[in-house]
């Protein structure tokens, strides 16, 4: 016997088993460096003006997709953010990373099969880079008393958290049809 699973549905389960596989990092290291790098990687985030705008841009872009590629922007710049800033770390001192660049790698191009729709795809692939690259630059901003992978963490929550605000507030501009009233 067969049991059919939507491309979707199983984009959301890797990407649950992805989530997962990061406890294991925050329960590895606790101590005050650990509370420093997601304190101080959450708030990187909410600190420039500029940055707000381009992720709110985003979430508001993407919430004029379908539903089903609604998440696709935003996870796709998490995705590209988190290998921005993972691709400069030492990978001898953290042996794990390259399974969890690989991991979020493989979700990210997961995500992108699910796009049917043109625009979707366009607009993901453009907020991945601007992703990518704001992970890159975020390489050289990380305080020397923070744990790096507990402000990767930080700044996922903090990401997580703005492009759920800004999808909601796009959805909130979409026109809903108005209904006619019956003819009698």
């Amino acid at each position: 016997m067969y049991v059919l699973i939507s491309g979707k549905r199983f984009v959301f389960i890797f990407a649950s088993i992805f989530a997962l596989g990061a406890i294991p990092l925050l329960i590895s290291q606790p101590g005050a460096s650990s509370s420093a790098g997601l304190s101080s990687g959450f708030l990187a985030q909410l600190q420039l003006v500029w940055q707000l705008v381009i992720l709110g841009a985003i979430g508001i872009f993407a919430s004029r997709f379908t539903m089903e590629s609604m998440p696709a922007a935003p996870l796709g710049f998490i995705l590209l953010f988190t290998i921005g800033l993972l691709s400069g770390m030492d990978s001898q001192r953290y042996e794990e990373l390259p399974y969890f660049l690989f991991g979020a790698t493989v979700c990210f191009a997961l995500t992108l099969m699910t796009l049917q729709n043109r625009q979707a795809l366009a607009g993901t692939l453009i907020a991945s880079s601007v992703g990518f690259h704001l992970g890159l630059a975020r390489q050289h901003m990380i305080p020397h008393l923070a744990e790096p992978l507990f402000y990767l963490i930080g700044n996922i929550l903090a990401l997580a958290l703005i492009f759920a605000i800004a999808v909601a507030l796009g959805l909130s501009f979409r026109s809903e049809p108005t209904p006619t009233p019956p003819i009698n």
